[in-house]
């Protein structure tokens, strides 16, 4: 027997609502993407803590992923990809190495109630598996011998970017 304001939801008998419950207003409470680093060397991994919604159970909520360039402006407008209930995506759509992608993830409840966080993370794609491993090399070398300034100051501002970048990523086999 159901009761008036009761539902079932598509999942399952996953019950939301109450007795003389209306339709919510509010959209769910969510921070935003968490991080976004590479998986592979043409995939992006990207994560982000559940929302909480005070009528839609967290496991259908509803996550809008958005991608775009460096250099460009989110358009809120044009969704990439939507998953529910979970609280990660693999993106192995078009990733070029070489290129920094940024992701911004928003979360809609059942009501079609969708937060307005604008928080985002990039992640720039290493070219090859062998530009990690020189830059893994070039490190250890200079810190075994005690030589934190590598020859010049081009090379100094590629090592900074690279180590910064890498200490970002998931470990890679150097060998």
């Amino acid at each position: 027997m159901t009761q008036p304001g009761w539902g079932w939801g598509a999942w399952g008998q996953q019950a939301w609502g109450g007795p003389d419950s209306g339709a919510s207003t509010d959209p769910p409470e969510f921070a935003g993407i968490k991080y976004a680093r590479m998986h592979t060397f043409t995939s992006v991994q990207i994560g982000w803590d559940a929302a909480i919604d005070d009528i839609t159970s967290s496991d259908i909520i509803i996550y809008k992923i958005y991608k775009k360039l460096e250099n460009q402006s989110f358009d809120y407008g044009t969704v990439y990809a939507t998953v529910v209930g979970v609280t990660s995506y693999i993106d192995s759509s078009d990733v070029v190495p070489g290129t920094t992608y940024c992701y911004a993830v928003r979360a809609q409840d059942s009501d079609g109630n969708t937060d307005t966080n604008t928080a985002e993370r990039c992640v720039p794609i290493v070219v090859s598996h062998q530009d990690a491993t020189r830059f893994r090399k070039t490190y250890s070398y200079y810190r075994q011998e005690g030589q934190y300034r590598p020859a010049s100051t081009q090379d100094m501002t590629r090592w900074r970017k690279t180590y910064s970048f890498l200490r970002q990523q998931p470990r890679l086999n150097s060998r």
